[in-house]
């Protein structure tokens, strides 16, 4: 009888320990219903092996290939416990995305670095912390709740919140293994989705090696091929880039001020040559993220077309690509390898009345202290470098999404972050997101109207603000713009809103982003400028 027993204690105890019997349990495991967030994360911590990668004091490097903006090319990836990430991706279209504990920052594809702040900074960590398992981080960089809403017998779903910030994402977590599948979150330009996979123990814990990221039907795809403990020295690569491109040249035999000229609108247009020819009128537009070409002078000048990328209008987003110029030249400066985007822009030459090219934006505001008076229609280039502000004084230029941004107030005693638009002939158009925090239509009388560019056209709201201030000067009763958005540019919850030419024609204007800062010389006495 005794026997028997045993017998049957050790045919259960090997049963126990088959293959299948891990399986059921694991399954069984799995299945069994979470109640706190705490046990969710206790689960995804054991699963990916968190204990071991935050073991990792030097940090890890990987590295391997990828599909970035629609081109093949090949990428690393080093990242530390304390969050610290340096994402190189090479290539024609590739950039240098860090961050150092402190300080965020970027390298383009031309080599010009730049420091990441508000929306780009908080992007760029997303990425970076949920590849890295920084997020898992007991004290991680996010708020983590339960989300029983998205919650199935699939998957567990995990909402985020940034400390300190506004990004805010959900993580989907599958059961049968718990480990992270999917992020999603509403971005400008739609639903963002982050996919990671092909998990695969390294180091004693489990790294996703394929991590894909898309929106708007465009998808980035990196794939890990190797995976090592990062050198101690390697530390020293987490810190900010500074070095900036040896790519503009400027002639001092030729003036400073350039061939301008101002639309009905209040737009300012400029005539540079592009590859030594010219192709129409530019808008200087300051809210531009890059340069543009319409395809039809990309065409007649033969550029190269290349890649693929979201381009986030006003009111919703576009798929473009890229076009390779040679040179562009504007007065007295060129700049060397300049790369468009290309955008149709048709609906700019039927407003304006004239052939409109292109538009010049960031990289050229990026190699350029640009001097701006609408009123006059004057455009004047100069070397940052060697540019002396006369009778006005430098305040602190911000960027958000590219764009630059300074602080400004308006009714109510309120402050905030605007961004400035030389390519808006708007006063202000207040962003969906402020509009509805601030409660900014309640009780006012307003009128139907609609705006129109990049990415469509949408309906929003006219009315008149109490006052609005900038760089010192009060704008009185100003007839001004309520944005509706829920996609695209004006849906950015990071700025309050977009200053334009109504307001911005009232001064002169020099903008120095080499330098991070701008300068407002008021031009005359304030007056009530019109909506458009």
């Amino acid at each position: 009888m005794k026997t028997q027993t045993n017998l049957r204690l050790l045919l259960a105890l090997i049963l126990l320990a088959s293959p299948a019997a891990r399986a059921a349990r694991a399954q069984a495991a799995a299945a069994a219903p979470v109640t706190t967030v705490e046990e969710a994360l206790a689960r995804v911590r054991a699963a990916v092996g968190y204990e071991r990668l935050s073991a990792q004091k030097n940090g890890v490097t990987t590295e391997g290939a990828a599909r970035y903006r629609g081109l093949d090319t090949k990428h690393t990836f080093l990242f530390a416990p304390g969050g610290e990430f340096r994402h190189d991706i090479a290539g024609t279209l590739g950039v240098v995305t860090g961050f150092d504990g402190a300080t965020g920052w970027e390298v383009d594809w031309s080599g010009m670095p730049r420091r990441l702040e508000f929306q780009d900074l908080e992007n760029a960590q997303l990425g970076a912390w949920i590849h890295s398992g920084r997020w898992l981080a007991p004290d991680g960089p996010f708020a983590v709740r339960l989300d029983a809403s998205k919650t199935d017998d699939k998957q567990v779903a995990l909402g985020l919140a940034l400390k300190g910030g506004l990004l805010e994402a959900t993580v989907f977590v599958e059961r049968a293994t718990w480990l992270p599948k999917r992020v999603t979150r509403r971005v400008p330009a739609g639903e963002e989705v982050i996919e990671l996979s092909d998990y695969r123990e390294v180091l004693g814990f489990r790294f996703p090696h394929r991590y894909t990221r898309g929106v708007a039907g465009v998808t980035n795809v990196f794939e890990t091929r190797a995976v090592a403990p990062a050198d101690a020295p390697s530390r020293a690569l987490f810190a900010p880039v500074s070095k900036r491109p040896d790519d503009a040249r400027w002639d001092t035999s030729k003036p400073a001020r350039v061939e301008a000229r101002r639309t009905r609108s209040g737009h300012m247009l400029v005539r540079p040559l592009v590859n030594g020819r010219d192709v129409g009128w530019f808008v200087l537009d300051s809210g531009a993220g890059g340069m543009v070409i319409d395809p039809k002078a990309a065409d007649r000048l033969g550029l190269q077309a290349l890649g693929q990328v979201v381009a986030v209008g006003a009111f919703g987003m576009t798929k473009a690509r890229f076009r390779q110029g040679d040179a562009f030249e504007l007065g007295p400066l060129t700049i060397k390898g300049i790369r468009f985007m290309e955008l149709d822009l048709a609906f700019l030459t039927r407003s304006f009345g004239v052939d409109v090219g292109g538009i010049c934006g960031r990289d050229l505001f990026e190699r350029a202290a640009v001097e701006v008076v609408i009123a006059a229609e004057s455009v004047a280039l100069h070397d940052p470098a060697r540019y002396r502000l006369e009778r006005a004084s430098w305040q602190e230029l911000f960027f958000s999404g590219r764009n630059p941004a300074v602080r400004a107030r308006f009714e109510g005693d309120r402050e905030a972050l605007f961004k400035l638009d030389t390519g808006s002939d708007r006063t202000v158009s207040f962003h969906g997101p402020a509009v509805e925090l601030h409660g900014l239509l309640d009780g006012r009388e307003t009128r139907e109207s609609h705006s129109t560019g990049v990415g469509g056209s949408q309906a929003s709201r006219e009315g008149r603000l109490a006052w609005f201030e900038l760089a010192g000067q009060r704008f009185v009763s100003p007839e001004v713009e309520f944005a509706a958005a829920r996609e695209g540019a004006f849906s950015d919850a990071y700025t309050a809103g977009n200053i334009g030419a109504g307001f911005l024609r009232e001064f002169r204007i020099v903008f120095d982003y080499a330098n991070r800062r701008i300068a407002f010389e008021r031009l005359r006495a304030a007056r009530p400028p019109a909506a458009r």
